[in-house]
């Protein structure tokens, strides 16, 4: 863990995002498999299908990221609007 403390915050946040994906694509197929009950299909829990449930859920998770940081966008833009009018009546 000592690599993610000299990246920076959205190098982080992708990395855990990326994990979360994986995570969740092996939990998605183990889902499958018990809650459908089909055992046979227990083959589908392997490498490469972790890579591609990976591979679809990995950029929902951005888009989600994506949407849900519109807010904070929207924040910031209002802070740095209310800082720099404090700036200037500071310095004026």
């Amino acid at each position: 863990m000592k690599f993610l403390k000299n990246s920076s915050v959205r190098k982080r946040q992708i990395l855990m995002l990326f994990v979360v994906a994986i995570l969740g694509a092996i939990a998605g197929i183990i889902h499958g498999i018990y809650f459908d009950l089909d055992f046979s299909q227990i083959r589908r829990l392997s490498i490469l299908g972790v890579v591609f449930t990976s591979i679809i859920i990995f950029p929902v998770i951005l888009f989600f990221e994506y949407i849900f940081d519109w807010n904070n966008n929207e924040e910031m833009k209002m802070l740095k609007e209310r800082i720099e009018r404090l700036e200037k009546r500071l310095k004026g």
